[in-house]
């Protein structure tokens, strides 16, 4: 692995950290997961694809910001990304309910019928005909499939957007440059931010030390050892969560360097 590989893939890990950073240390009250509910139900354009917003990049990002302005009454201060991460998270909750509760109907003893009973779950009943259920083999599976559809239409609604903006406006010629495109005037104040957390990781770091490969199931080891720790299936589930949408993010991220690398030539 090059140097610039390395470089890209210790600054995911770091994004990764300072996620998992802050799902730990932010706290949800009842109420402003209800508002947040309730503000979501009256914005179809983040859930709704026949919605003629849903695929407007810019429409879905200001009502999230709207959220993340709305949250700051209940002291919590977060950014659009971490309302819609927050918002997929409980997407996915309600998905895996919702599937518990229907294959339990067939149960013979009614004891062993499923009712959810999380406060939010009936407060998510707009979704049911925009959420698919399947029957789930793994948790892990069922989140790789919420966050695959998720990453589409992502991926759609961004596209859509560019198509918007490159019909108003022309394209302007950008003269090649030999250098890869990464985000490094940021990775000084977020070195600082999560340098506990990074030191916890000497072995995973050791840049043009081991293999891709090695590095790789070195991080898998980590991951695996301290989801061990949690016990708690909620924090862990929301973990998972986490874990799972920064690694599509990540892709999505690879593919705009991808796309960006192409404009060059």
């Amino acid at each position: 692995m090059d140097k610039v590989s390395s470089f890209i893939f210790l600054w995911i890990i770091i994004n990764l950290l300072i996620q998992l950073f802050d799902l730990l240390q932010l706290i949800w009250p009842k109420e402003a997961i209800l508002e947040m509910i309730a503000m979501w139900k009256n914005n179809e354009c983040l859930y709704n694809p026949r919605n003629r917003f849903y695929h407007k990049k810019k429409c879905r990002n200001d009502v999230l910001t709207e959220i993340a302005e709305r949250m700051k009454a209940y002291n919590i201060k977060v950014g659009p990304n971490q309302v819609r991460n927050k918002l997929q998270y409980l997407r996915g909750q309600f998905t895996r309910e919702l599937a518990k509760a229907r294959e339990s109907q067939n149960a013979v003893n009614p004891d062993d019928v499923y009712v959810p009973c999380t406060y939010w779950f009936k407060e998510l009943d707009f979704l049911l005909d925009y959420v698919k259920v399947r029957k789930e083999k793994s948790n892990f599976n069922s989140l790789q499939q919420h966050y695959s559809q998720f990453e589409e239409d992502t991926y759609e609604s961004s596209q859509a957007h560019e198509s918007d903006v490159s019909a108003e406006e022309p394209i302007k010629k950008v003269k090649r440059r030999h250098h890869t495109p990464v985000a490094s005037c940021s990775m000084k104040n977020e070195e600082v931010v999560v340098e506990p957390e990074v030191n916890v990781l000497p072995h995973v770091f050791s840049v043009n030390k081991t293999s891709s490969n090695e590095k790789d199931e070195a991080f898998c080891n980590f991951i695996k050892s301290e989801l061990q720790t949690i016990t708690n299936e909620n924090v862990r589930d929301e973990l998972v969560e986490t874990i799972t949408l920064a690694l599509f993010e990540a892709k999505k991220k690879q593919r705009m360097y991808a796309h960006a690398a192409e404009q060059y030539y």
